[in-house]
């Protein structure tokens, strides 16, 4: 059985749990295929996560997580990340991978004809 950890947050209860391989590869595939929709502010309001990440691993909607503020959420994070190094570990290396691929094409020259 998964492991759960339950989280207050002001007056609401987090219940944060531990993803399945399964879930996890499903989750890397959706986001090599550009099938998860990024949202900026939910994306980038956390340092070491987006709160689709946190909803993925918790019984909250990001709508219900946006009210917090980041202060708030640590714990619910430092939960997420102690029940899923799995999925830490594959979020990082895909994010390291991305900048080295925005990296080699800001280096390559580029084939567009010079304008006259």
């Amino acid at each position: 059985m998964a492991l759960t950890h339950s989280v207050a947050v002001g007056s609401l209860t987090v219940l944060v749990r531990e993803l399945t391989v399964r879930e996890v590869r499903d989750w890397a595939l959706k986001a090599e295929q550009g099938l998860i929709e990024v949202d900026a502010v939910a994306a980038l309001a956390l340092d070491s996560a987006s709160l689709q990440d946190i909803e993925l691993m918790c019984d909250k909607t990001v709508a219900d997580l946006e009210v917090f503020a980041p202060s708030e959420l640590a714990a619910v994070v430092e939960v997420c990340r102690k029940l899923n190094p799995h999925f830490f570990r594959i979020r990082a290396a895909m994010a390291g991978a991305a900048l080295v691929m925005q990296e080699q094409a800001r280096q390559q020259p580029s084939r567009a004809p010079a304008l006259s």
